[in-house]
């Protein structure tokens, strides 16, 4: 028996199970690509499943495409990372129709050739990321949105366009039905960028966001109830909703945040998270001025939420002189505002508290935790189970 036929034949199923664990080994994957026909089909699959373009690659990858357009099908990721130096546009003759993500880092897309181009290659894909990238207007993003029907998930980091006045040019007509959940955020905290796409995207036809049950947002204090007075027009299906909140100036004693009267109601809210990052560069004197809850009661009790049954209250403590100190919040007044008739199927609350260095402990507790748990007995007293973690 020869040499050749001694050798064992491993079956296609183990042969692809090790082909999918070089995972993003490009150059291994293309070796395994010329090593015979079985091995091929798989190789290439996983050399074209998450793709990732930058200036350079982008004509090779669309020319591989124009050769062989089975290889179009294989593609389920693709990011494009650009720098903002020159605007992205990809030929519109190509389609990629099993994209199920698509990722945009730092791209120009003030070019309306851009966006139709963008658009027309990625009409499949049902995830879509936004990092840092650039539109002429807010409506230029919203018109991208509205040109992936199938979208189901969209996150928004870092966005800007360069008209940030400019208004709507022309009626958004097309309602957004398979978008589920929505992720916007942005580094700079002082900036309305949030309430801005918001509102931009609540501008479309009635009940556009019929399906959107997530919504994560960050945004300053002072935009709390433009945001809210937004979101009055989704609190029917609205099942997630995630704040992360910045605070990040002294307020005067006696200041009160106006929120929305009549307060909005969720009908199947069923998740409430809400995350504050309390930056104050000065001690608080007493008498003087108010702790940083003072809208944090107000914004509970302006909330009506009759299916809400986990409540996570995130504290994080920065730049306090003479150390964090967690008494200056009003944890009888949210435990009260939680215990209310607003939220009748509440079930556990979560308190989680990051300060570093934690200021001591004050009065007869012996930790924060203990002394969190005393101030908001009245919770479990009407029995919600309540976690503290500090």
């Amino acid at each position: 028996m020869s040499a050749r036929t001694a050798l064992p034949i491993l079956p296609i199923e183990v042969v692809e199970l090790a082909l999918d664990y070089l995972g993003d080994d490009v150059r291994s994957l293309v070796a395994c690509c010329l090593v015979c026909r079985r091995w091929s089909s798989r190789a290439r699959y996983n050399v074209f499943k998450r793709v990732r373009l930058d200036p350079v690659r982008i004509a090779p990858f669309f020319a591989a495409i124009g050769r062989d357009p089975t290889l179009a099908m294989f593609t389920r990721e693709l990011a494009i990372a650009m720098d903002r130096s020159m605007p992205v546009t990809l030929p519109t003759h190509v389609q990629i129709p099993n994209l199920r993500t698509l990722r945009l880092l730092s791209v120009d897309l003030r070019q309306k050739g851009s966006l139709e181009s963008v658009s027309h290659v990625a009409h499949s894909a049902k995830e879509l990321g936004v990092f840092d990238c650039l539109f002429a207007t807010r409506w230029d993003l919203v018109r991208f949105v509205q040109r992936l029907p199938h979208l189901e998930h969209l996150s928004v980091q870092d966005a800007a366009w360069a008209l940030p006045n400019a208004q709507r040019a022309e009626q958004l007509v097309e309602g957004l039905p398979a978008l589920r959940s929505i992720e916007i955020l942005g580094s700079n905290s002082t900036s309305p960028l949030t309430s801005l796409i918001v509102s931009a995207f609540l501008a479309v036809v009635p009940n556009g966001l019929a399906s959107l049950s997530v919504l994560k947002l960050n945004l300053h204090r002072k935009h709390l109830p433009a945001l809210l007075s937004n979101l009055t027009s989704m609190t029917g299906h609205l099942r997630k909703l995630e704040l992360i909140v910045f605070d990040e100036r002294i307020i005067q004693f006696g200041e009160v945040t106006e929120l929305l009267l009549p307060p909005p109601i969720f009908a199947k809210l069923s998740h409430f998270k809400l995350d504050v990052r309390v930056i104050y560069d000065r001690p608080f004197g007493s008498g003087e001025r108010e702790g940083p809850s003072t809208w944090i009661v107000p914004l509970l009790v302006s909330l009506s939420a009759e299916a809400l049954r986990r409540f996570e209250f995130i504290v994080h403590l920065c730049h306090f002189r003479g150390g964090p100190d967690l008494r200056y919040f009003d944890w009888r007044g949210i435990a009260g505002a939680l215990g209310s008739a607003r939220f009748p199927s509440l079930k556990l609350v979560t308190v989680v508290a990051r300060a570093s260095p934690m200021y001591p402990v004050a009065g007869k507790s012996a930790t924060w935790e203990e002394f969190v748990r005393e101030q908001m007995g009245d919770i479990e007293r009407q029995g919600i189970k309540l976690r503290v973690s500090v």
